[in-house]
């Protein structure tokens, strides 16, 4: 090959990778152009809840505790679980429909152990009762281990362990000191 082919050659080759990284760079942009923005759903009532308070207060265990026992066993009974869901819950007629027709009917849910609790935000507001009272509004993360056992047709009795977070809304009450 004589050298002004190999020359053309390598100016041709050259052209070639230029036009493809112009390509690949302009089809980039154009892909993040056509992106759908979509909003991650939040509480809507939040105003209701008060306002945000500048330092929380710990919420007693026992009480997170309870509410999450509480929790489990409308879970156990059935319809009531709905009862525990917020009204701003995200896809709660989903959730409650799965939970009515995808789960076996003898199903048991239970707690494993509760490992920790955590106050995310806290809401305060004058209480209805009208004597001073501060109603505060918490919200509290906790993770457990629980456990889901049921009778599966094809492979028996079958035990799904899982480690799991739930957000929680716990309402209470404080007395002014006189």
């Amino acid at each position: 090959m004589s050298r002004k082919k190999i020359y053309v050659f390598g100016i041709v080759k050259k052209i070639i990778i230029i036009f493809l990284l112009l390509c690949i760079k302009n089809h980039g942009i154009n892909a993040q152009e056509a992106r759908t923005f979509k909003p991650i759903p939040t509480p809507k009532n939040v105003s209701k809840m008060g306002r945000p308070m500048a330092q929380t207060i710990p919420v007693p265990e026992q009480k997170v505790n309870r509410m999450v026992k509480e929790m489990f066993n409308s879970w156990k009974r059935g319809t009531e679980f709905e009862k525990y869901l917020s009204e701003d819950f995200y896809n709660k007629d989903k959730l409650v429909d799965a939970m009515t027709y995808k789960v076996p009917v003898d199903a048991k849910a239970r707690i494993l152990s509760i490992k920790n609790t955590r106050v995310l935000e806290q809401y305060a507001k004058p209480s209805t009762k009208k004597d001073g009272r501060i109603e505060v509004n918490s919200i509290v993360s906790v993770t457990a281990d629980t456990q889901i056992e049921f009778n599966d047709v094809n492979s028996g009795l079958r035990k799904l362990d899982g480690e799991n977070e739930y957000i929680i809304r716990i309402k209470g009450e404080l007395v002014p000191v006189k």
